[in-house]
């Protein structure tokens, strides 16, 4: 069942809003020493930004991005942070689509 044009927008902009929230605190680009023991307030921005990117994601471009984030590579930090550094700049791409359809689509 499709949402209201009105509704999926909101629930865009929400998680537009908290990926770009955790993107600013991340501190890209990532490393993979950073994921070999990363501290707490890292892991907790990361899943965060992952659990938008993926609710927020839904072109085909954004996919591959997507099915290697959520399989985690704790035994390959490596291909863990290349994953994420390529989803940030496909997660500011989201962003830019999400502004150009905000200002064609009046608000309710």
């Amino acid at each position: 069942m499709s949402l209201p044009l009105a509704v999926a927008l909101v629930q865009c902009e929400r998680h537009a809003n908290v990926m770009a929230d955790a993107m600013r605190e991340i501190p890209w680009p990532l490393r993979a020493e950073q994921m070999l023991q990363p501290d707490v307030s890292l892991l907790r921005l990361v899943d965060q930004f992952v659990l938008r990117f993926t609710k927020l994601q839904a072109w085909a471009l954004q996919r591959g991005v997507r099915n290697a984030l959520t399989h985690e590579y704790p035994e390959d930090p490596l291909r863990l942070v290349l994953a994420l550094n390529d989803a940030q700049q496909k997660a500011l791409q989201l962003i830019e689509w999400l502004d150009l359809i905000r200002a064609r689509i009046p608000h309710p």
